[in-house]
C-alpha cells in the first residue's frame, strides 16, 4: 500500500494505511506512540479492511498523490508494482505483470480493466482522464472477474471520488511552473439542508508541449511544439442521507482532454533515409532522446467525456441492497502523422462516439453464526448480484491517406540503407502500377469505417466462511453471457486504380459479424491469520477475455499462403493465476509490508500484431490474433516505515519473469520474415520461447518523506521528499525486435517546502525528473531500418500551493 502523512493534529492519512498521534486518544497512541491504522477498501464489492483482502494490491489515497504531485493515472502507476500505463497520444496501453497489447484498434479492450466510483469502462480514453478530488485509487493485480467481470485478466484500475460530507470542507490547489504550466484543482461541500449534502469538484490543467518540431520552420501548418496537454473537469455529486429509510447518491461528471499526440522521434535510420527526411526539412531531427523529432501533419487526441450515475442503497431487515445505474458517453477526435517524418507521405485521422450504459443490483447479508446460521463453528458473510451493460462504438471511421510520391522517395531510401539497392518487389511494383508522372504526385485515401453493439448479463457471488479464529475460506463466482455485433464499409475515397493501397494490402470491403459466448470466472482464498501481525492468503482464480473484432482492418480476408481466411474476428482468452500474498506488521506497528507471489497462465493470449508480407513496409495489416500459450510470474512488494517521527519509508519492487509459450504467429519486424518457422510463406515470426515486451524483469520506487515542524518559525514544519523509480531493460515493440530494447534508467522526483500545520495550507518547489533522464514510452517503425519513439517528460519545475479548509 502507498501511503502519505497528511500532518493535522490527529491522525495522519497514510495512503492505505494511516498514523494515529492524538495524545489524548484512548487508543495504542495514548502515549503518543507511532501506530499504523488499516484502510477500508472495496475491492471485493463491499467494505473490508485491506488485511482481510486476498488480492495483490495496491492503494493510494488521494492526499498521497497530491503530496506525490500526481494529476493522472498514469503518474500514480509510477508508484505501483508491476503495473504502468504506456501512454502516447493514438498509442496509448494500460499493462500489468507485462500482459498489455498494441492498441490500435478500438474494439480490443485490454486486459486491465478501470471502474471510477464502482462503474466498469473499458475504453482507453477513461484510463487517460486527470485525477481530481479523489478519495484513493485501489490497483488490483491479477484476474478480477468475480467482481468487475470480464476483461480484467491481468487486473484492475478502481478510483474512488471523494464523497459529500454532512460537514463544510474544501481543497484549493493552485500550480505554476514551467513549460506554460497551470493547474487549478478545487472542490467544496457540506449540507445543503439536513439530510441533503452535495460537493463540487473542478480542474484546469495545461502544460505546453515539450517536443520541439523542426518542420514547423519549414511548414506553417506544422505545429512547434508537441505533446502539450490541457484537461478540465467538473464533477458534482449530491447524497440524500435518508429517504424513505434509505440512501440516494447522484453525481455528473463532465470532462475533456486534448493530448498533444505521440509525437514519435526518429531514433534510428540510415544515411539514405536521414538525407530523404532533409529533402523535405532541411533541419530534420535524427538525433535519439534530445526532445526533438520532425514530422508535418497534426498528431493529437481530442476527447470529451459525460458520465452519470446513481447508487441507491436501501435497507433490507438485516440484509442490504444496492442499486447502480449509470450511463457515459466519451467521444474522441483523433489526428496521426502516420509516416512520422516531415514529408507528407501517410496519414491518418478519425474518430468515434461510443455511449455506454450500466446496472447492477447487489444484495449484501448480515454476519451469520457458524455456516450461514448453520451449527456455531465460526462466522460467515455472503454478497450476491446481477449487472447487465450495453457498450457501442459508432460513426466510428479512419480515414487513411497515401501521397505516392514522397511515400516512394522513403521506401527507396529505407531499402537502399538496409539492402544496398533502392528497390524490393513492393517498390518495383509500385513504379510498375503508376503512371510516368506518378512520382510527383498522387494522393489515395481510404476510409475504414466501423460500428459495434456490445450487451452483456452476468450473475455473481461471493462468500467467506471464518471457521476457526486463525482460518477462512472464501469462495467467489461469476457467469456472464455475452452478444457482439460488429459492420465494416472499408472503401477507397479516390478514384482507381489507388494501386499502391491494393499493393500495400488494402481492400474494398462490407461485412457484418455475430458472435455470442459465455463465461464462468470462479475464484477460491484460504486465509490464515495467527495472529494480528500477520495475514497469509493461498488463493486461485480464472479470468475471461471476451473475443471480438478487428475494428482496424484493412481487408475482410485473403487467401493468401500464412494469412488467416478472415481477419475480423478473434477469439476469447483464458487466464489462470495462482499466488501466495503476505501482509504483516512490522516494528510494533510502525511497518507495514505486503508481499504477493504469483504465477499467471494465458491461453489464446490475444496480440494485436501487423502483418507484413516479405518485402511491405509497416503498414502491414492490423489484426488480432491468439498466442496459444503465455505465463508470467514473479513477486511484488509493498513497504511503508515510520522511521520516526518525522521520516516515512515508501518502497515498492516489482519482479518479473514471461515468456511466450507457444505463439507461432508474433509479428516480424518490417522487411523480415521467420526463416526457421519451416513455413517459407507465412509471413509471421515464431516467438515461442521470449519474453513479453514492455515487462521489464526489475521495477521499483523508493519515496522518502520529511514533515519536521520548525520550532523557529512558530507552526510551520518542513516539507520535503524524494522519489527514485527504476525500470530494468525492456523491448518497446510487439514485434521483439531487439534494435527497440530500451536500457535500464533510473529517474528522479523532489520537493521541498513549508507547511502551515495550525491552518492546514503548504507552499512547495517541485521538480519532476530531476536529472532529465531521456526514456522512451514505446518504440515502432513504418520503413524497414527506421526506427521512432514516443519519448517521456523532461525536468519540469513547479510551485504547487495547497490549502485545506
Amino acid at each position: 500500500m502507498k501511503k502519505i502523512i497528511n500532518l493535522t493534529s490527529k491522525t495522519l492519512l497514510i495512503g492505505g494505511l494511516a498514523l494515529s498521534f492524538d495524545a489524548e486518544a484512548q487508543t495504542p497512541a495514548a502515549s503518543g506512540k507511532r501506530v499504523l491504522e488499516e484502510v477500508i477498501v472495496t475491492a471485493q464489492k463491499r467494505e473490508q479492511s485491506v488485511h482481510d483482502v486476498p488480492i495483490s494490491m495496491t492503494a493510494l489515497t488521494g492526499d498521497f498523490l497530491k503530496e506525490q504531485g500526481v494529476t493522472d493515472i498514469t503518474e500514480a502507476l509510477q508508484l505501483v508494482p508491476n503495473a504502468s500505463i504506456d501512454a502516447a497520444g493514438f498509442f496509448a496501453a494500460p499493462r500489468v505483470r507485462g500482459f498489455t497489447f498494441n492498441n490500435n484498434n478500438k474494439s480490443f479492450e485490454p486486459p486491465v480493466g478501470m471502474a471510477i466510483d464502482g462503474i466498469p469502462h473499458t475504453r482507453i480514453p477513461y484510463f487517460l482522464a486527470a485525477l481530481f478530488d479523489i478519495q484513493r485509487m485501489e490497483v488490483l493485480r491479477g484476474p478480477q472477474g468475480t467482481s468487475f467481470g470480464k476483461n480484467t485478466t491481468a487486473g484492475l484500475i478502481h478510483v474512488i471520488s471523494n464523497k459529500p460530507t454532512t460537514e463544510y470542507e474544501g481543497s484549493l490547489t493552485l500550480e505554476n511552473g514551467e513549460l506554460d504550466r497551470h493547474r487549478l484543482e478545487a472542490a467544496f461541500g457540506g449540507p445543503i439542508v439536513s439530510g441533503f449534502n452535495f460537493r463540487i469538484a473542478g480542474l484546469y490543467d495545461e502544460r505546453d508541449g515539450f517536443i520541439k518540431n523542426t518542420t514547423a520552420e519549414v511548414n506553417p501548418e506544422a505545429d512547434p511544439r508537441l505533446k502539450s496537454r490541457e484537461r478540465s473537469g467538473l464533477r458534482a455529486t449530491f447524497e440524500f442521507e435518508d429517504i424513505i429509510g434509505t440512501r440516494l447518491e447522484l453525481g455528473i461528471e463532465h470532462f475533456e482532454l486534448y493530448d498533444g499526440g505521440a509525437a514519435l522521434e526518429t531514433v534510428s535510420a540510415g544515411p539514405n533515409f536521414t538525407a530523404a527526411l532533409r529533402r523535405y526539412d532541411p533541419k530534420a531531427d535524427v538525433t535519439p532522446g534530445n526532445w526533438v523529432t520532425s514530422i508535418d501533419l497534426p498528431d493529437y487526441r481530442d476527447i470529451t467525456i459525460d458520465r452519470y450515475r446513481l447508487l441507491w442503497e436501501i435497507p433490507l431487515a438485516d440484509w442490504s441492497a444496492t442499486f447502480i445505474a449509470a450511463h457515459a458517453i466519451m467521444d474522441q477526435e483523433l489526428s496521426l502523422d502516420t509516416d512520422f517524418t516531415p514529408a507528407e507521405a501517410l496519414n491518418g485521422s478519425g474518430g468515434d462516439h461510443s455511449p455506454m450504459s450500466y446496472g447492477e443490483l447487489r444484495f449484501t447479508a448480515p454476519t451469520y453464526e457458524g455456516f450461514f446460521g448453520l451449527g456455531k463453528q465460526g462466522s460467515s458473510d455472503v454478497l450476491f448480484g446481477a449487472t447487465w451493460s450495453k457498450r457501442q462504438i459508432l460513426d466510428s471511421e479512419f480515414n487513411f491517406r497515401l501521397n505516392s510520391g514522397p511515400f516512394i522517395d522513403l521506401l527507396q531510401a529505407a531499402a537502399l540503407d538496409a539492402n544496398g539497392v533502392p528497390s524490393n518487389p513492393l517498390i518495383d511494383a509500385l513504379l510498375g502500377a503508376l503512371p510516368l508522372n506518378g512520382i510527383g504526385e498522387g494522393s489515395e485515401q481510404m476510409n475504414q469505417f466501423f460500428e459495434q453493439t456490445a450487451t452483456a448479463q452476468s450473475l455473481y457471488g461471493h462468500a467467506k466462511w471464518q471457521f476457526t479464529e486463525t482460518w477462512g475460506i472464501e469462495l467467489g463466482a461469476r457467469y456472464t453471457q455475452e452478444k457482439k455485433e460488429g459492420d465494416w464499409n472499408v472503401h477507397f475515397t479516390t478514384p482507381p486504380p489507388n494501386a499502391v493501397l491494393s499493393l500495400v494490402g488494402a481492400q474494398e470491403f462490407t461485412a457484418h459479424r455475430e458472435r455470442e459466448e459465455s463465461n464462468l470466472q470462479p475464484k477460491i482464498s484460504l486465509n490464515w491469520q495467527p495472529n494480528d501481525a500477520l495475514s497469509i492468503f493461498l488463493h486461485a482464480e480464472r479470468g475471461f477475455k471476451g473475443g471480438g473484432f478487428n475494428a482496424f482492418a484493412f481487408r475482410e480476408g485473403t487467401n493468401d499462403i500464412g494469412f488467416e481466411s478472415d481477419d475480423l474476428v478473434f477469439d476469447e482468452e483464458i487466464a489462470k493465476n495462482i499466488g501466495l500474498d503476505f501482509k504483516i506488521w512490522l516494528f510494533d506497528n510502525t511497518a507495514n509490508l505486503n508481499i504477493s507471489l504469483f504465477r499467471q497462465s494465458a491461453e489464446d493470449f490475444q496480440v494485436l500484431i501487423r502483418e507484413n508480407p516479405p518485402g511491405t513496409i509497416g503498414l502491414g495489416t492490423s489484426r488480432v490474433v491468439n498466442a496459444e500459450e503465455a505465463y508470467s510470474q514473479g513477486l511484488e512488494a509493498d513497504f511503508l516505515w515510520l522511521a520516526n517521527s518525522w521520516l516515512t519509508v515508501n518502497a515498492s519492487l516489482g519482479l518479473l519473469d514471461t515468456e511466450f509459450v507457444k505463439f507461432l504467429d508474433g509479428e516480424c519486424p518490417v522487411g523480415q520474415t521467420d526463416p526457421d518457422d519451416g513455413d517459407p510463406d507465412n509471413p509471421r515470426c515464431n516467438q515461442s520461447g521470449k519474453s513479453f515486451p514492455f515487462a521489464p524483469k526489475y521495477s521499483g520506487s523508493l519515496a522518502l518523506r520529511v514533515n519536521k515542524p520548525l520550532e523557529f518559525l512558530g507552526g510551520l514544519a518542513l516539507t520535503a521528499g524524494v522519489l527514485m523509480e527504476f525500470e530494468d531493460d525492456q523491448l518497446l515493440d510487439v514485434d521483439l525486435d531487439e534494435a527497440k530494447r530500451q536500457a535500464a534508467f533510473e529517474r528522479y522526483k523532489a520537493d521541498i517546502g513549508l507547511r502551515d500545520i495550525e491552518r492546514e495550507w503548504s507552499l512547495r518547489l517541485v521538480v519532476e525528473n530531476l536529472d532529465n533522464t531521456p526514456t522512451h514510452i514505446r518504440y515502432g517503425d513504418v520503413f524497414e531500418g527506421v526506427i521512432v519513439g514516443s519519448q517521456r517528460q523532461p525536468r519540469l519545475a513547479y510551485l504547487q500551493f495547497k490549502k485545506d479548509f
